[in-house]
């Protein structure tokens, strides 16, 4: 790389260069990120980590929002702070049953959200099934009774099936520019294992 930047710079029409220096950095690279289970996530250390929303999010005071996901070895609390803004708007849009990637640092057994991809969305829902034959809705019959109508006394097994419109779409997003660590990876670069939903 050293050879590119000085044949550019030699094409730059300025006062002669009396010494040089070539540094490397690691900002921007998601260096510091690992992947792990829940189970072996520690404090004081930046990982990705897998998993479903298994709590709906919820804004706390200061308006930071935390959701918690699981892996099957165990829970994780993730936190986006209120400085990321919009980002928050997205950690709200996430619901319970929905797969993702979160990345970030954890301390005090919390992951502090840099980015996080949505592997899968819930699309369907379960809610009270309408009586087919009349057109009311249903009352529970009682725990494992399924449903009756208590016009008609028609009966159903089970809730019914509904679309769900999401405002989100599987892929990366992240914290806005300025709540930004320096040494994570901005998505308006390449290399990401899904599509990216950069901030501005």
């Amino acid at each position: 790389g050293g050879h590119v930047v000085a044949r550019l710079a030699a094409e730059i029409e300025s006062e002669p260069v009396h010494t040089q220096a070539l540094f490397e950095t690691n900002q921007g690279t998601d260096v510091h990120l690992r992947g792990a289970p829940i189970e072996n996530v520690r404090d004081n250390r930046a990982y990705t980590v897998t998993g479903r929303v298994i709590e709906p999010p919820e804004t706390r005071a200061g308006g930071h929002v935390f959701v918690t996901i699981a892996d099957g070895t165990g829970r994780l609390p993730c936190v986006a702070f209120e400085p990321t803004k919009r980002f928050r708007d997205r950690v709200r849009a996430l619901r319970v049953g929905d797969r993702i990637t979160v990345a970030g640092e954890v301390g005090d057994g919390t992951l502090k959200l840099e980015k996080f991809a949505v592997r899968e969305l819930l699309e369907q829902k379960g809610v009270t099934p309408t009586c087919p034959t009349c057109g009311r809705r249903m009352k529970s019959a009682g725990a494992t009774q399924g449903y009756r109508c208590r016009d008609c006394g028609t009966a159903t097994d089970s809730k019914s099936v509904v679309g769900i419109d999401r405002e989100l779409e599987e892929g990366w997003y992240e914290v806005p520019p300025c709540a930004r660590r320096h040494i994570a990876k901005p998505l308006v670069r390449a290399g990401f294992d899904a599509p990216t939903h950069p901030e501005q």
